[in-house]
């Protein structure tokens, strides 16, 4: 299948960034820019932009 099109990148800072692998950027909800999260955080968000992607139901 590849690679999901969200996914969790560490910055050199130790925070968490969701990056959208089809856009070549920084991945945005609610029109904020995923960055300086959590890992927690950026893997929530991950799994659930995955999961709208791919049409899954919750």
């Amino acid at each position: 299948m590849g690679r999901p099109r969200y996914e969790c990148i560490q910055e050199p800072d130790g925070t968490w960034k969701v990056w959208d692998n089809v856009l070549d950027r920084a991945a945005e909800l609610d029109g904020q820019k995923l960055v300086n999260r959590s890992l927690f955080r950026a893997e929530a968000a991950c799994s659930i932009l995955n999961r709208i992607h791919l049409g899954a139901r919750f």
